[in-house]
This record gives C-alpha cells, structure tokens and sequence, in this order.
C-alpha cells in the first residue's frame, strides 16, 4: 500500500509504515519517532541475509527541514535501483562513496589554500615548495623536513605562517628556533636552521630552476632572513660513544632473550653493521637477492641529484633473522612484512635494552646507556680495531666517498671484504675470548737448616 501524507502526519512514536515496492528490491519504510513526526528509511536484506535500514532522512510535508514524501520516494527508487543491479551491501557502499566525497574536498580545500597562498607569497608556500622538491628529487629528507616545518612553524607560528615571505625578517625566524635550543634540543634546532635557510635559497633560485614551482618563481624573493642565522654551536657535536667488546656480546646475548620478531629485526641489524633503520625500512622484497645472499640499499642524502645503490651481503646470522622476520612485502619489520620497521620504533626496542643492561652493570663504568646510533659506530670503530680498510666501511655503511675512489675500487672486491668484515663483527659479538691457561709454578723447597759435613779425607 503506498504511504500518503496524511499516515506520515498521524504517525505513532514507533509505529512502522511502509510504501508500495517490488519484492526483492527494497522497500521505503517511514518510522514513528518520539517526537511525532516521521524518518524515512530503506530496508533490504544485505549479502548475508540480515536486513539493514538506511537512514534517508526526517519527513517534512514542505520539505524545509527534511524530505518530502515525493522526495523519499525518488532517493528510495535510487537506492533500489543500486540494489536490484548488484550491490547488495548498500551501506558499505554509501560509506566508502562518503569517504570520497571528504577526501576530494579536502584535496580541494589544500589545492584553493594552495592558490591563496601562492597569490599571497606566504613563507607556508615557501617552506611546502621546498618540500615538494625534496620528495620531487626522492630525497629521503623530504617527510622530516615537512614534519619540521607544520610542528615548528605552522603549528607554532601561524600568523607568521600566513606572512608573506618578502616580508618575514630575521627576528622572527629567530623567535621559531629559539624555544628549541633554550629546551636543549640544539640539533634539532640547527636543523630548522638549516631547513629555513635552505627554502629561502630554493626559492631565490627558483627563477633560474625550469623544475621549480612557477608560483614560488613569481614570488621573486631575492633576500634570505635565515642565512642571517649563525649556526648553533654544540649542535654537531658528534657522539663517540660505542660498545666495548664485552658490552656488545652482553647485548647479544640480551637480544637472544628477546621475544619474536623482535628478536630477528634486532639480530639483523646488528649484524648488518647497524645500517641506517631509515633506509632498511623502505627495504622491499624485491631489494633481497637470494641467490647471492644480499640485499640492495638506496642512499639519497646530502646534495648527490640521483640516490646512490650498493649490495650488502648477508652472513648465515643474518639470513637466519632475515627469515625470522617473515620475508613479507617489507624486509626490515615488526609486523611480518606489513610495514617498514622505523628507526623510532627500533630505538623503543633497543632502550629498554640498553637501561637494563646499565642496571645489571653490563655496561663500561661511567659510559652509560647506548642508542641505536651507537650500534653502527661500534660496527665501524670495532672493525677498523681489527683491520678493516676505512673504505670498505665506508662502502657498507654508506659514508660519502671520493669519485675516484669509487670509480676505480671494484664491487666484486668490496663484497669480499664486506662480507668478511661483517663475519668479524659476528665473531666479535658472539664468540667469548679465549682465556689463557695459567701455569704453575713450581713450589719452592724449604731451606733446610742442616748443615752437610764436609767429605772426610783418606789417610795415607
């Protein structure tokens, strides 16, 4: 029977009414709420045999403040229709079609901001252009850059945000880095020092630069505040703390007690020489050559326009973590492959370690606790004790070398003496020293306090 406006208006609180429909399409239900009035549904059975009730809206006889019969009528009819030709999980449908709609609004609403800026000349479009051509060049800086530059500054500072480039000052570039030295995170400070100066440069150059943003190139910016910024002293102060030879086979044998996978992530990065979790965490399956038992790593620091690739080989320890950790989409992982392994996730594994061990006085006396970081520089220092060429580290853990170096030394002969090197960093890390037998000395015979009688003379 079809609804009529006057069932809608004399409707009951809870009371269900429902309007004419094909059988097995759907149907156009109206529901009697607590107030008097009436909202409109469409029932259907979903793919599982349970039925569900969308929600179309409330009824309103002018259609002010909800739907008119005719109204429900027609997106009933729709929804039907929809259903009839196959999708039988209308509400998930309905969600994932919202879902887009939002996304594709907020892409617009970044993609307008984006406009307003740029017809602005703010220091935000400055700052995210810079960005853009980072992630344009596959810089693995750009994301850390970009989390620099929303927490420190946008996040911070949004007037300044706001403010057009040409006119932001020294002074106030100034007030965005102080907050993090007078905290004592000096490092990070110099780096937003860095980061500031370096958007300012790119965008000097970008009248000049054909990759660069046509916006930021008509901005003409032709003065940079942050190059005024001395740099901050005690930022680079480089760490020099590393693991003894008793502390790093302590902290082996802490890392057999650890739980699976985290036992193979650490084991793997420990003996792959403390690599870069950064760049072993963008690892796919396809970086990992098991015929030659190694694994290919991508470097895009510093100023070099294209990443720079090298082989890593694989001792058995390693391979062996290497299958302990699934050998799913990503190699270098805590969950089976789903996602790359973090150096800030790695850190939180190897911390607890490292405290644990300063607890139970594992640890060198007044050294203290050690860091991710750590772990390469005692690959590196440890080695280098036992005869490593510096080159060959600087091969494998993917320190800036010379071009004629690099040209002229083989790769053939750098997997050599990688891999030798990293079964010298297993033995080291595994293997407890020999200890010497002592020997006994022979006891010393007591004095005897007899005196012997001289030898008598024969007669003659």
């Amino acid at each position: 029977m079809a609804l009529t406006v006057r069932e809608l208006t004399g409707i009951k609180p809870g009371q269900w009414l429902s309007h004419d429909g094909v059988r097995g399409a759907g149907r156009l239900m109206a529901y009697g709420t607590k107030d008097g009035g009436a909202t409109f549904y469409f029932r259907y059975v979903v793919s599982g045999g349970r039925r569900d009730s969308l929600p179309l809206g409330p009824f309103d006889p002018r259609g002010q403040r909800g739907l008119t019969l005719a109204e429900a009528i027609d997106k009933a009819g729709d929804y039907s229709k929809r259903y009839v030709a196959g999708e039988r999980d209308l509400r998930l449908a309905l969600d994932a079609e919202q879902r887009e709609r939002e996304r594709q609004q907020a892409a617009q609403v970044r993609v307008e901001e984006q406009a307003r800026a740029e017809a602005a000349g703010t220091l935000g479009i400055v700052l995210m252009a810079y960005v853009k051509q980072l992630e344009g060049r596959g810089k693995e800086s750009a994301e850390k850059v970009r989390r620099s530059f929303e927490l420190h500054v946008k996040g911070k500072w949004p007037a300044l945000w706001d403010t057009a480039a040409k006119d932001v000052t020294m002074d106030d570039l100034l007030a965005v880095v102080r907050p993090l030295t007078e905290a004592g995170t000096l490092r990070q400070a110099d780096k937003l020092r860095s980061y500031l100066r370096s958007a300012y440069t790119a965008a000097i150059k970008a009248r000049q630069d054909p990759r660069a943003s046509a916006g930021v190139a008509a901005l003409g910016i032709i003065h940079n505040p942050a190059a005024e910024i001395l740099s901050i002293e005690g930022a680079n102060n480089a760490r020099t703390r590393y693991l003894s030879r008793a502390e790093l086979r302590a902290y082996y044998r802490r890392i057999l007690t650890r739980p699976e996978p985290e036992r193979s992530v650490l084991l793997f990065h420990l003996f792959t020489g403390g690599l870069r979790a950064e760049q072993m965490g963008r690892l796919t399956l396809a970086d990992y050559n098991s015929e030659r038992g190694t694994f290919r790593m991508e470097c895009g620091k510093g100023r070099r326009a294209k990443p720079r690739f090298w082989d890593v080989p694989l001792i058995p320890a390693a391979r062996h973590a290497l299958e302990g950790m699934g050998l799913g989409r990503k190699l270098f992982s805590f969950d089976g492959g789903k996602h790359g392994a973090t150096g800030n996730a790695l850190q939180a594994r190897i911390r607890p370690i490292a405290e644990a061990m300063l607890e139970a006085n594992e640890l060198d006396a007044g050294k203290g606790a050690f860091t991710m970081g750590d772990i390469r520089r005692t690959a590196e220092t440890l080695l280098a004790e036992e005869g490593v060429p510096a080159n060959v580290m600087a091969y494998l853990q993917s320190h800036d070398m010379g071009g004629v170096q690099k040209r002229h030394y083989q790769h053939a002969e750098y997997h050599k003496q990688m891999l030798a090197a990293l079964n010298k960093f297993h033995k080291l890390a595994t293997i407890e020293p020999a200890t010497k037998p002592t020997k006994s000395k022979p006891a010393k015979r007591k004095q005897s306090n007899v005196v012997p009688l001289a030898p008598r003379q024969a007669k003659r």
